[in-house]
């Protein structure tokens, strides 16, 4: 194809493209003048099917384009840019349901590009950019896709009539997909594994028995590493599927592990299902197989992706988690089991103090029985000001900020402003003068300009406190015996006595 009938801006496919989406009626008549022509092998296809991506909007207009479609005899050529209609106009936009008749229209184009794509042979080789990209990047992918919404449609419109069964027209094609050897099975099963929650809602017995194997590494390797990246891209766990789950989860940790570009999100699974599943991750033993095959970044990582859910989470639940497995799982990492925890880890494990304010006397004590991690940056102190840590845990506040600040280094400035405000926040009759003037004197090492100013204002406000409180109970001395049951003396001469005695006092004061 020479530039001048290229795509590229200027180019008389790119002008056809332009002009097709500027007027759908000018592109549908260019269509059927091709189609009266017989020139089904014109690029300008391709060009009107990216217009159409663009400006098709209505029932009728997609009628118009899917007539055309079916009655193209080389549609193989243009597989791709009719099976991105399917998806674009559907899956993609969402639009309105389309009408019984216009979807068994497309349906039948559908079954038309999947026959085409099914004459290549699989990849052996993962690709590039993974599996999820090269399959909704492929024609038969994107016919997956379009086959899964169809499904999802005639459920829908069957409501609570559904049986719980995937009717067969649709089972002949997804078991095209589950069983096939060419590449459009082989790319068709990536899609298929990355909405199994969907598959397993419309039909549990069936899903049990042809998808979930699907994801399986002791029955076949290389297509459950496949399966596996579109479910971790795209798929997302439930509590009904989740005894199905763990046991291939657990059977993937040496395959998934070592693969860098999911492992990611392997942790943010993992983590959703430790804090939001009913399972106990510590009883089941998935977590703890978990830590010891990882090593300590994907450790850390999925504390990072544990302490976001921790953040989402109200105080009665937090309480709950860490009674029933959180606080034994930080024991058994401070004790080492089932191996040692790499600073990386401890870094992540301490960010979760801010959410765990519920239990923080208890989380404080586990975070201070290990060596102070070093932090090149942490929004930590920040996040416990947001809790105002400062004024409901005073005590076990300056305990860990003098566990904390000692691996600071001095002129390291970054988080002196939080530790300040938190310093600043704290109610001077609450904690010891001493143990605050030791915060301070941390805070002046790393270069805090501040901490004399804030020792000095936060004992001035001790002194104050002090002097109030001593006030207060004196004079509530008067009232005492004010009150006291009159002797051998006449009441009304003890209340001038006191009050004599108060009237002095008070100016003495």
């Amino acid at each position: 194809m020479s530039v001048n009938d290229s795509f590229l801006p200027g180019g008389r496919l790119a002008n056809v493209t332009q002009a097709a989406s500027e007027s759908f009626e000018w592109g549908l008549s260019l269509a059927r003048a091709l189609s009266h022509r017989g020139a089904w092998e014109s690029g300008m296809w391709k060009a009107l099917c990216r217009a159409w991506l663009k400006v098709v909007s209505t029932d009728e207009q997609r009628s118009s384009v899917l007539t055309l479609l079916l009655g193209h005899p080389k549609l193989d050529i243009v597989a791709d840019e009719v099976a991105e209609l399917l998806v674009h106009w559907w899956w993609t936009d969402k639009v309105a349901d389309p009408s019984p008749a216009l979807l068994s229209e497309a349906e039948e184009i559908a079954e038309r590009i999947w026959t085409a794509a099914k004459s290549q042979p699989p990849l052996s080789n993962e690709p590039i950019n993974g599996w999820l990209h090269e399959a909704i990047n492929h024609p038969a992918g994107k016919v997956t896709q379009f086959w899964l919404y169809s499904l999802s449609l005639f459920k829908k419109r069957l409501g609570e009539k559904w049986p719980g069964q995937i009717p067969d027209v649709y089972l002949q094609r997804l078991a095209a997909v589950v069983s096939g050897a060419d590449r459009a099975a082989q790319l068709g099963r990536v899609v298929v594994g990355s909405q199994v929650r969907f598959l397993f809602a419309v039909d549990r017995d069936w899903t049990r028995e042809n998808i979930l194997p699907l994801l399986d590494f002791t029955l076949s390797v290389d297509r459950a590493r496949s399966v596996w990246d579109g479910f971790l891209s795209w798929g997302m766990w439930d509590e009904n599927i989740l005894p199905d789950l763990l046991l291939l989860y657990e059977r993937g940790l040496p395959y998934l592990l070592g693969t860098n570009h999911k492992r990611d999100r392997l942790c943010e699974h993992l983590a959703s299902i430790a804090v939001f599943g009913s399972i106990n991750p510590l009883q089941d033993g998935w977590l703890g197989k978990f830590v010891v095959q990882a090593d300590d970044e994907t450790i850390a990582t999925w504390s990072v992706y544990l302490r976001q859910n921790l953040e989402s989470l109200s105080d009665e639940k937090i309480a709950a988690l860490w009674d029933r497995w959180l606080a034994l799982y930080w024991d058994r990492r401070n004790y080492g089991d089932p191996r040692p925890a790499g600073e990386t880890e401890i870094r992540t494990i301490v960010e979760w103090l801010p959410s765990l304010r519920v239990v923080f006397t208890q989380a404080v004590a586990r975070a201070v029985a290990l060596s102070a991690p070093e932090f090149q940056y942490t929004n930590l102190y920040a996040r416990l000001l947001k809790r105002n840590i400062q004024e409901s845990n005073p005590v076990q506040l300056l305990e860990l900020l003098l566990h904390l600040m000692p691996a600071i280094p001095p002129g390291s400035t970054l988080f002196n402003s939080d530790i300040e405000k938190l310093l600043s926040g704290i109610p001077s009759a609450s904690v010891s003068s001493e143990v605050y003037r030791r915060v301070c004197d941390e805070l002046s090492r790393i270069g805090s300009p501040n901490a004399a100013e804030i020792l000095a204002e936060f004992l001035t406000r001790s002194e104050e406190t002090a002097a109030t409180q001593d006030k207060v109970a004196k004079s509530d001395i008067f009232s005492l015996i004010a009150s006291l049951q009159p002797g051998n003396r006449n009441k009304a001469d003890i209340n001038d006595q006191v009050r004599q005695e108060r009237e002095s006092w008070e100016r003495d004061n």
